[in-house]
């Protein structure tokens, strides 16, 4: 489970998703170059989704450029040691079984955010914008901020539907980039962000 706290005006707002991330080795072990530590990395779930203020949604993506290296990188930046003792790169079996044993919500650091957007408007997927952290208060408004973005593990199934229901595109199309025609003269990180960085079912 990832949740994300958003401090307003008018209270703090708040997101989540339940999400699955699998850790498998390969058919044939040493395939792989060693620093790749032989794991291959699976995800199913949605980004996660926060109404900041009534029908404006701010959306933490799984990942950029359709690979969902954000989950991952969540797990790693917590749960090393010394949350958990055993270091993942040394024993994935051992840490693993750590991981799933570890119920308490722990606060993911800052340098391990997610990319965060916004949309101008939801239904047309090319009026996407990219915010850090800091720049979330002008588009939201003064007094709006990140509070926290936290992780903790469960043995629930992951749920889908939501960031469906709001990005209808999701449903209908594909988009491997969602920048406008205008992409040259838009911001950098518009080729970055893709179909799944929002919505990832199998794995």
């Amino acid at each position: 489970m990832a949740r994300v706290e958003v401090n307003t005006p008018t209270g703090i707002k708040t997101g989540s998703s339940l999400m699955r991330l699998t850790y498998k080795r390969p058919s044939f072990p040493g395939f792989f170059p060693s620093y790749l530590n032989n794991v291959r990395r699976g995800l199913q779930g949605e980004a996660i989704a926060v109404e900041v203020s009534p029908g404006r949604y701010l959306f933490a993506l799984l990942g950029e450029g359709g690979y969902y290296t954000e989950p991952d990188a969540w797990l790693g930046a917590v749960f090393y040691p010394p949350v958990i003792s055993v270091n993942r790169d040394a024993g994935y079996k051992r840490w693993i079984g750590e991981l799933k044993r570890t119920k308490t919500a722990f606060p993911v650091p800052e340098r391990a955010y997610p990319p965060f957007v916004v949309f101008s408007d939801m239904n047309d997927f090319t009026s996407i914008q990219v915010l850090e952290p800091d720049d979330i208060a002008a588009f939201f408004g003064s007094g709006t901020s990140i509070k926290s973005l936290t992780i903790e593990t469960t043995s629930g199934a992951p749920v889908f539907g939501k960031v469906e229901k709001l990005l209808p595109w999701l449903t209908t199309e594909v988009v491997t980039r969602l920048c406008p025609p205008t992409y040259q003269t838009t911001g950098p990180h518009c080729g970055s962000i893709s179909h799944g960085d929002f919505l990832m079912r199998d794995f």
